[in-house]
């Protein structure tokens, strides 16, 4: 039987792509309909990480083993797809527009959540690299970078042309889940059904969630507020756009050098190695220096990004084992939707009372309150996930 990591390297692909055209352009999108200066253009933007917070609990809630995984993915990725429809077909109302965008926050997040976990899976029993699986993602999200500028140049901003090729993408997404088959040899342990609760009562797991989400929270918060950063060095808005395909590039760059050449016993030194560079970048995007230099340390966001992508699943996986790692991968992704949506609501405010700079700074600060939690935990894995 054909490998079944081939089909979901396509499946990371095209989906990827699709929601850099779907999710990357909405907030344009709705700036097109609505005053971005409007309390009802921040509900849109606030409302999607809280969904998506709301959607991970209840998706992850369904979730008990590969084959029931299967089955939920493409349940998701239908309902997701019956959004993505309602913005290009309904009235540009307030009203309609915050109903789709609710509807999408609960479907799109839990996607991708239930992805990695499956990816993950796969990338084990096949003994595959997971990260030549992800870097396909990667690779998917930076062509769509540079494919998206040209069409929305071609359709003159007409987001609605863009949204149904991401849709259109979405459903071959879809149909290629139907060729991932379940393993035949699935064991009496698999069959069992985990709890949220089993997950918790691990340590380890405790002790690296709350280090995830100091450290890449941050990260996500630092992401969402450079382009504010950088116009304070008068940055051009096509500058910009290098920046993120810059970053997108050295990302996968990283993703594929540690499939060839990083060995698991370096993986928890290169996580370390890692999100220190996220932390630094945070820090050095604090300080008063000239746009070059600027750019130069947002451009760390690839290298750091790239090299915890490597090794975060890889690391998570052997904490809570094969059978717990879609429960564990939803836990995270619920905190980073609460910091995320928290940080929507509050950012704006707090950077506007301390300044940008000294934003970046306290970013950076409580990343490095991570950093030292990853540095002096022991990573104690499960058994069953240590190579003899």
């Amino acid at each position: 039987m054909k490998k079944q990591s081939n089909y979901l390297k396509i499946i990371y692909f095209i989906k990827f792509f699709a929601d850099a055209l779907f999710s990357g352009y909405l907030s344009m999108f709705f700036a097109s309909k609505i005053d971005r200066f409007s309390f009802e253009y921040g509900v849109l933007l606030g409302v999607i990480p809280f969904c998506a917070l709301i959607g991970n609990f209840i998706w992850g809630f369904f979730s008990k083993n590969l084959k029931k995984n299967l089955l939920l993915i493409k349940i998701i990725i239908s309902l997701e797809s019956a959004t993505m429809l309602l913005f290009i077909t309904i009235d540009n109302n307030f009203i309609s527009l915050l109903i789709s965008t609710i509807l999408f926050g609960l479907f799109n997040s839990p996607c991708f959540s239930m992805q990695d976990g499956i990816g993950s899976t796969y990338s084990k029993e096949e003994n595959v690299p997971y990260q030549s699986i992800r870097y396909m993602g990667s690779c998917g999200y930076l062509f769509a970078l540079i494919v998206g500028a040209g069409l929305i140049s071609l359709f003159k901003n007409n987001y609605v042309y863009v949204f149904l090729i991401a849709l259109i993408l979405n459903l071959i997404c879809l149909i290629l889940w139907f060729f991932i088959k379940p393993f035949e040899n699935v064991t009496s342990e698999e069959k069992k059904k985990v709890t949220f609760l089993e997950t918790i009562s691990n340590k380890t797991f405790i002790l690296y969630f709350i280090a995830y989400v100091l450290i890449i929270g941050c990260s996500n918060v630092a992401d969402s507020y450079l382009f504010s950063r950088l116009l304070e060095a008068n940055i051009q808005e096509y500058q910009y756009s290098l920046v993120f395909a810059s970053e997108v590039l050295l990302e996968i760059i990283v993703l594929i050098l540690s499939t060839k050449f990083l060995k698991e016993k370096y993986y928890v030194m290169f996580l370390k190695i890692s999100v220190s560079i996220l932390c630094l970048r945070s820090l050095l995007l604090g300080l008063d220096l000239p746009l070059p230099f600027l750019i130069s340390f947002a451009c760390l966001r690839g290298i750091g990004w790239g090299g915890f992508l490597s090794v975060h699943i890889l690391i998570l996986r052997k904490i809570v084992s094969n059978k717990l790692i879609t429960k564990a991968i939803t836990l995270l992704t619920i905190a980073l939707s609460l910091v995320n949506g928290l940080m929507t609501l509050f950012g704006t405010k707090i950077y506007s009372l301390l300044g940008i700079n000294n934003f970046y700074l306290l970013l950076g600060g409580i990343q490095l309150i991570g950093i030292i939690i990853i540095f002096v935990m022991k990573f104690k894995f499960k058994e069953d996930c240590i190579n003899k």
